[in-house]
């Protein structure tokens, strides 16, 4: 029989030697702050400019990369806030965008030994310390450019990412050979499982070799000396020049938040068109909705959301125009892949057509009531002739 002593639960799977790096991990927080925003005027009011585009190398394909609209983008000042001991700068990036989005980013600093960013990661993830600041930021930013916005107010939505941008990791080097090339694949291949911790905030557990592959699995590489690993709670950059993949995977969470707000107020307006179906007019109300152009006030609201779920709609969906650059259109479809917004379209749609349909029966039973009273009214007419016909003195 085996020796009971020996019978130990197996240790976890040894982290391999893990290299120093250099990491800045910014923290996205979306908010949606009102219908839509005039930037213009917000930029007045806030007495910022705008920053310049990041300049562009070139390359082999005709990069085209914009906003319908610019987004207006500037730094503001933080209260100071600490998390898993770092201390954060006390700066932080806003975007805002005109169908009434807004983001702010907040920026760790991190160098030492790669399983030190385990403990910032696992922070990050919905960190509430960082969601109560950036709600509270935004509020105080709303208030300033309250004017500017169309239906100012900070949804209860939010939507959290985080970006980890790795300074290009290098190789041995001896003294007759000299630095060997950066390799992100082969940093990647190397220190998996940790990556894969780092990506999923986990800190205290282990991935499977399964979860390992499908957090790592969504990769981008334009050059062999750059990745991109998008997943979808983070990323992982290892970019020269990060400004427009990060501009991309921001803007895919706005685009998230964005439907999960839309997708919520379909919700409600289908919960109060549904029993305006089964609703009849009384009293007054009944002969005032006969009359003609007096829609009434369950179809004016159902047609009202309907189309402000339309426009928000095709605004998100239209405002960011990269299909000239190939590179970060596949790096686009690659992170709504990721964060499921085909699916959210879709729901999105079937919801509109339903609110459509629902719009169609009401306005189509109000006509018929029009209709069926008209009809009324011709019947009793010809009544009335027939009987004054028969009347003495009457031809």
């Amino acid at each position: 029989m085996p020796n009971p002593d020996n019978l130990m639960t197996p240790s976890p799977t040894p982290i391999p030697d893990s290299p120093d790096t250099r990491c800045t991990a910014r923290a996205l927080f979306v908010y949606d702050v009102g219908l839509s925003i005039d930037l213009k005027r917000a930029e007045s009011l806030l007495n910022h400019r705008r920053e310049q585009e990041p300049a562009r190398p070139p390359r082999a394909t005709p990069s085209y990369f914009e906003f319908k609209a610019a987004p207006l983008r500037m730094s503001i000042e933080i209260p100071s806030v600490t998390i898993a001991g770092h201390t954060l700068p006390a700066r932080a990036d806003v975007v805002l965008y005109d169908f009434g989005a807004a983001t702010i980013a907040y920026r760790v600093d991190y160098e030492g030994p790669l399983v030190g960013l385990l403990p910032i990661a696992d922070a990050l993830y919905d960190c509430k310390v960082l969601i109560e600041a950036s709600r509270e930021r935004i509020k105080s930013l709303l208030d300033e450019i309250r004017d500017a916005v169309s239906r100012p107010m900070v949804t209860s939505f939010v939507e959290d990412y985080v970006l980890y941008q790795f300074e290009q990791p290098r190789g041995p080097s001896g003294p007759n050979t000299s630095t060997t090339p950066p390799d992100p694949a082969a940093f990647i291949a190397a220190h998996a499982p940790v990556l894969a911790r780092i990506l999923r905030a986990e800190q205290h557990r282990e991935l499977s070799e399964q979860e390992i592959l499908d957090s790592l699995s969504s990769r981008m590489s334009y050059t062999p000396r750059d990745i991109a690993v998008i997943d979808w709670n983070a990323a992982l950059l290892i970019l020269d020049e990060p400004e427009e993949v990060r501009s991309v995977l921001e803007f895919a969470n706005v685009e998230l938040l964005e439907m999960r707000h839309l997708d919520d107020q379909l919700d409600r307006a289908l919960e109060a068109a549904v029993p305006a179906l089964a609703r009849r007019p009384t009293g007054i109300n009944r002969f005032v909705s006969l009359l003609p152009g007096i829609t009434g006030p369950e179809l004016d609201r159902v047609a009202e959301l309907q189309v402000e779920g339309s426009l928000l709609f095709e605004n998100v969906n239209n405002a960011l125009k990269l299909l000239g650059d190939q590179y970060l259109a596949r790096v686009y479809r690659m992170a709504a892949s990721k964060l499921h917004l085909p699916e959210w379209d879709t729901t999105i749609l079937r919801k509109l057509n339903t609110l459509e349909s629902i719009y169609q029966k009401l306005s189509d039973r109000r006509s018929s009531r029009r209709l069926e009273v008209l009809e009324w009214i011709v019947i009793m007419l010809i009544a009335l002739e027939i009987v004054l016909s028969l009347l003495p003195g009457r031809r």
